[in-house]
């Protein structure tokens, strides 16, 4: 975590820490998005096959 680390006052290891704490949600978000998708797409091959 050097990010919060080069940040000396408070505001600022707040602010980085909200950012990675929202970056990672995000990106956690989007990736099982993508999973359910992927795995939608595969069960309607699966039927029409």
């Amino acid at each position: 975590m050097t990010i919060l680390n080069n940040n000396s006052s408070a505001p600022g290891r707040s602010l980085a820490a909200t950012t990675v704490l929202l970056g990672t949600i995000g990106f956690l978000c989007g990736f099982l998005l993508a999973l359910t998708l992927s795995a939608y797409s595969l069960y309607s091959c699966v039927q029409i096959l």
